[in-house]
């Protein structure tokens, strides 16, 4: 009703939907409903502006019964719901897969492992000896073998700037999570 209201008034020039959508969010993660700080519930609504305009314009044509409205935004939670669950299993598969080769047939450890994640999201990211120290809180011998032994098994590959080595991530990490 909050989101209806908001948008009902409509007390903003740009922005009405996006505000109504933002104390949404937040009327429900201030009740507890932590849940719908994960789900794509925006994206959703944005995906569908016709059935989102439509049921503004059912609702305020029958005496403003917020039912159409209400309906709406349950089926897209619902429809948020079910893609939130795809991108889930989806995840899972990718992590547990990678996860079972990483220490099965590659033996890497923990930190080798997040590096290779880092590296698989961000695919034009750096690290150095000095930067994987920090990062794992672990000694420069440590970070070296970590990283050494990553560029070994081809995973990344190396490149001196100045003074400092500076490592990147190969299409062997991509392979690593398909």
């Amino acid at each position: 009703m909050l989101h209806f209201w908001i948008g009902y008034l409509h007390p903003f020039v740009d922005g009405n939907g996006r505000i109504a959508r933002a104390f949404f969010y937040w009327y429900l993660l201030r009740e507890k409903y932590w849940a719908f700080g994960y789900i794509p519930l925006s994206k959703v609504i944005k995906n569908s502006p016709g059935q989102y305009g439509n049921a503004y314009v059912f609702s305020e044509q029958d005496d403003n019964d917020l039912t159409y409205f209400i309906e709406y935004n349950i089926n897209k939670i619902i429809q948020a719901m079910k893609e939130f669950d795809v991108y889930a299993e989806r995840k899972w598969k990718e992590n547990t897969h990678m996860a079972k080769l990483s220490r099965g047939k590659y033996k890497l450890n923990d930190r080798q492992i997040q590096l290779l994640r880092y590296y698989y999201k961000n695919k034009d990211a750096t690290t150095s000896i000095k930067t994987h120290m920090k990062i794992n809180e672990t000694s420069r011998i440590t970070a070296m073998k970590d990283l050494k032994k990553l560029e070994n098994m081809k995973f990344i590959t190396s490149k001196k700037v100045g003074k400092t080595i500076y490592y990147y991530g190969t299409e062997k990490v991509t392979e690593l999570f398909g």
